[in-house]
């Protein structure tokens, strides 16, 4: 998919509308958190966060 001029995301997703209400959809509906929760769990568990 080639993305220059934004004309990917117009074929992938169809009118401009419908991808704007997407991208706002997602944090209103909370899957920016859960996203970000489950990363924070997953780096945990390996050690990767440093808390000071």
């Amino acid at each position: 998919m080639d993305l220059a001029g934004g004309q990917g995301a117009v074929l992938e997703y169809g009118p401009w509308n419908r991808l704007s209400d997407l991208f706002r959809r997602r944090p209103r509906n909370g899957t920016c958190h859960r996203i970000l929760t489950g990363l924070q769990t997953l780096a945990d568990a390996k050690g990767a966060i440093v808390r000071a």
